[in-house]
């Protein structure tokens, strides 16, 4: 199953140590998911876990998202990132 870690407004190191705990659980592949702002605080989770954890692979997803209101167009920002974690033997 995947785990799937929603980057918002919560400081950093709450984030790394929900993808710890999830990583102890068993967990063995982790998304996290950031839209706007909070895109730079979801690189910033993953530049700290690159020296923590050993990471299989990781596989990056950028997109815009376009919504209308009040008749005015806004896109948005969204990241994914796709950890694989390798085994502790």
């Amino acid at each position: 199953m995947v785990r799937e870690i929603k980057i918002g407004k919560k400081a950093v190191m709450c984030y790394i140590l929900a993808i710890n705990n999830s990583i102890k659980a068993g967990e063995k592949e982790i998304v996290l998911l950031s839209r706007g702002k909070s895109v730079s605080k979801c690189i910033d989770v993953l530049e700290i876990l690159k020296d923590s954890i050993k990471l299989k692979k990781s596989n990056l997803k950028s997109k815009t998202v376009s919504f209308e209101n009040n008749n005015k167009v806004y896109n948005i920002s969204v990241l994914e990132i796709k950890l694989e974690v390798e085994e502790n033997k």
